[in-house]
């Protein structure tokens, strides 16, 4: 099990052509696995996020809102150095209701401690709670788990 907290102020550089708002966000998050068999593990993320936003740079009204998510992991070894993923998605808006959907993979361990996959993400938002959502995460992803 692993929690984090992150504060984040973020500014557009002035210099940008596209400016994204102004964020300052609190988020809170925990994730954790079990080993239910040698071949089955199942794990969870919760997360939460309070922020502000405001659409022009260093200035003007902040904008409140909430947002939460939460997911549900499943990791399947397949054989010798290969495991299957399905995970769960559920993103909760405070103004905007609720959005789910899946995502699935394939991993390769590399030696004892990497594993490399590769999947696809059929949900249109990310789990990433530090960014605005733009709702383009749908689509391939390569990913790189170091583990101990």
């Amino acid at each position: 099990m692993i929690g984090k907290y992150t504060y984040l102020y973020d500014l557009s550089s002035l210099d940008q052509e596209k400016l994204t708002p102004d964020e300052k966000s609190h988020i809170l998050s925990t994730e954790m696995s079990y080993q239910l068999s040698s071949k089955w593990t199942i794990g969870s993320k919760i997360g939460f996020k309070r922020y502000s936003i405001r659409a022009d740079r260093d200035q003007g009204d902040w904008y409140k809102s909430n947002l939460s998510l939460g997911a549900i992991r499943f990791n399947y070894h397949l054989i010798k150095k290969w495991d299957a993923l399905l995970e769960g998605h559920a993103l909760k808006l405070e103004d905007d209701g609720v959005k789910s959907g899946f995502l699935t993979g394939i991993y390769r361990h590399v030696g004892d401690h990497v594993k490399l996959g590769v999947g696809y993400n059929f949900t249109d938002f990310s789990d990433d709670l530090t960014h605005i959502n733009d709702y383009k995460a749908k689509g391939w992803f390569i990913n790189l788990i170091g583990k101990f």
